[in-house]
């Protein structure tokens, strides 16, 4: 720690943070070298069989219960907002920028993944992908739903489209459809199974 007269500020530089509990040496949450948070871990883990690069994701938390391995995001107030969270996807190259995303684009994920011994394989996973026609204030997605039929990836098996279209077994309105539900300009719906 020292102290910058000229900007009148004091400045922290630490390599790496490790918090222990007072009576023991056990790390509870570590910032890392490459400033990655880990709650549970010591050592970022970066086996994720589906991530053929072997990132190592930025925040992580494990445990041996649902307690330690959870994460709970609540808000407590008088009206009928609600806590969440946001996954986003801008097509910047820096921090803080607003490029605009192109169909095919994926908005977020959710991975649902299991240890197969060795490593964590996908076995299930939620995407928002950006569809064409997006312009200012429109953005049209699908929501796209994934599953491990016993291979190294998932493959998708179910779509909501952005014009609220359910595909199953299809991925797009074009292609042959084993079973689509859609609603009509009328507002019935058309069950439609190829």
């Amino acid at each position: 720690i020292f102290s910058d007269n000229g900007n009148q500020g004091l400045k922290l530089q630490i390599k790496e943070l490790n918090l222990t509990e007072y009576t023991g040496a056990t790390t509870k949450l570590k910032i890392d070298s490459s400033y990655r948070i880990l709650k549970g871990l010591t050592t970022a883990r970066g086996n994720f069989a589906n991530n053929t690069s072997g990132v190592e994701y930025g925040v992580q938390i494990e445990g041996t219960s649902a307690i330690a391995a959870g994460l709970s995001i609540i808000r407590n107030s008088n009206d009928a907002n609600d806590g969440g969270i946001v996954l986003g996807k801008t097509r910047a190259t820096s921090n803080g920028g607003n490029t605009v995303v192109q169909a095919g684009d994926d908005l977020g994920n959710i991975t649902f993944a299991g240890s197969d011994g060795t490593t964590l394989q996908f076995g299930a996973e939620i995407f928002a992908e950006v569809q064409s026609g997006v312009g200012n204030d429109d953005l049209p997605t699908d929501l796209i739903f994934k599953t491990n039929g016993g291979a190294t990836s998932t493959a998708e098996r179910l779509r909501i489209t952005a014009s609220g279209d359910l595909l199953l077994g299809a991925t797009s309105t074009s292609n042959a459809e084993q079973f689509r539900i859609h609603t009509s300009d009328s507002g019935k719906a058309i069950i439609k199974l190829t």
